[in-house]
């Protein structure tokens, strides 16, 4: 998995309460994992998965939002309620 510091973990979960509305914490979670209704923290922004926001793919593997999270290898920082 990609190299993510503390320092950024600690931002994303801080702005991801701040948007919600409530304190939450986020699991580093492979994209493959993810599924529809899920809510994920991406380019700074809390958002709820929709099955639309979901792509399988033969070339770059799954993507969410469009993006491959380097064909797997970063994590996708999931909310956990």
């Amino acid at each position: 998995m990609a190299h993510v510091t503390l320092a950024e973990d600690a931002h994303a979960r801080q702005e991801a309460s701040r948007q919600l509305g409530r304190p939450v914490e986020l699991r580093r979670t492979h994209v493959s994992l993810i599924r529809a209704s899920d809510t994920v923290f991406h380019d700074g922004m809390a958002r709820t998965v929709c099955r639309g926001d979901l792509k399988m793919g033969t070339f770059m593997g799954d993507t969410l939002f469009g993006d491959s999270y380097v064909a797997g290898r970063k994590p996708v920082l999931l909310v956990a309620w």
